[in-house]
């Protein structure tokens, strides 16, 4: 809905603030407005708009000054700036206004249907960030409350979070390790092999996973199977999501006695819980119906996709055969993505494999596949999620 999007227009002509709020309000848009720097300095606060329409000359200011001012002093403010002008300014002050941030530029007399034109790509985009933040919330969800060890760490291994299982496991807590990295944590006898590790990763170089001991907040030691991919920010490696998993003796055992048919069954249901949840309804993130229903065709394709990968998966567990399953993942997270799809279906379709394979392999096996199929499902939502970070 546009009266969700906020205009604040100031400029010191009554005259053009009327023009342009009654075609704005007419394409349904929540507009205010006021004549001077100060009274727009407190409409800020008290309403947060979306859009700033600015007048570059004003009787308490200069808008450009202003302009600069606003982004400088309030950089988490989510607001966009236009600038209005009578005169056509030089390429000095163009270059000054968009180097503090200013978005856009807009002359007088004011072309409406171009003004309209552009605030509705600034609307699109609001809205785009808008659902990347909600689809990363239910990401951020996810992994705060999976059953595996997940962990994040810069590209200098500052721990920057630990999700609830790796804080009970090991009783250390994100706070605990606050400035510490996850080096430090790492059995001194396995921190060289940790590091190469490390660097196999940023060189496209490593297996799928890794085997190290770490130490809990007891000194007791904690072996884990940690699977490390990088994270990317416009193109660049900022660090590193793991997901591990306990191969403490006692885990083990524990995993095999109380992981029979009906544990696995119940870890399924809670997947199709999340997947089918009404605050997860694909329609809430993403236009349109899911792309699943909409062409089988497709869904077949990643269906088929998805189980070889896991198969491979397995295979590499169990006969220690080399398989790197990043790329097809990250080719099958493009597809999701230009599908519009959400974290939802990624869910969808890892639990329709395992159901597959419940139904032929042995109970045994299937412990492996469930632990396989959990970590490709994470780290394929993982690379969803960058994807639609890099559009924005």
């Amino acid at each position: 809905m546009k009266k969700d999007f906020k205009i604040l227009i100031v400029d010191d002509d009554p005259d053009i603030i009327q023009v342009i709020e009654r075609s704005l309000q007419s394409e349904n848009y929540k507009t205010a407005s006021c004549r001077d720097l100060n009274s727009a300095m407190e409409l800020i606060r008290e309403i947060n708009p979306n859009l700033l329409i600015l007048d570059v000359i004003l009787p308490d200011g200069n808008g450009i000054e202003a302009a600069a001012s606003i982004l400088e002093n309030q950089p988490n403010l989510d607001m966009y700036i236009f600038l209005i002008s009578g005169n056509r300014k030089s390429g000095d002050d163009l270059e000054k206004a968009y180097q503090s941030g200013v978005l856009d530029y807009v002359l007088k007399p004011i072309n409406l249907k171009e003004l309209s034109r552009k605030i509705k790509l600034i609307y699109r985009i609001t809205k785009l960030k808008e659902k990347q933040k909600l689809a990363e919330g239910k990401y951020m969800h996810l992994i705060k409350h999976s059953n595996d060890l997940i962990f994040s760490i810069d590209s200098k291994q500052k721990i920057l979070l630990l999700n609830t299982s790796f804080e009970n496991v090991t009783g250390h807590t994100t706070w605990s390790l606050k400035n510490k990295t996850f080096e430090k944590i790492v059995c001194a006898e396995d921190q060289l092999e940790w590091n190469e590790y490390l660097k196999a990763i940023l060189t496209n170089q490593a297996s799928n996973a890794h085997e190290i001991r770490i130490l809990d907040k007891d000194q007791q030691i904690i072996p884990l199977r940690v699977f490390l991919s990088k994270i990317k920010h416009d193109n660049e490696e900022i660090g590193f999501l793991g997901i591990a998993k306990d191969l403490s003796e006692q885990k083990l055992l524990n995993l095999e006695k109380g992981s029979g048919e009906n544990s696995r069954k119940r870890e399924m249901r809670s997947w199709s819980v999340l997947s089918d949840s009404q605050t997860s309804k694909t329609s809430d993130i993403y236009e349109g119906a899911s792309p699943f229903k909409t062409d089988p065709e497709i869904y077949e394709r990643l269906f088929k996709d998805y189980q070889q990968i896991l198969d491979k998966s397995v295979e590499q567990r169990i006969y220690k055969v080399h398989f790197n399953g990043k790329e097809k993942l990250i080719k099958m997270a493009s597809e999701f993505g230009f599908l519009k799809a959400s974290p939802r279906e990624v869910i969808k379709l890892n639990s329709m494999v395992l159901k597959e394979k419940m139904k032929t392999k042995h109970p045994r096996k299937l412990i492996v596949y469930h632990e396989e199929a959990r970590l490709i499902m994470l780290e394929l939502m993982g690379y969803l999620a960058s994807y639609y970070r890099n559009r924005i």
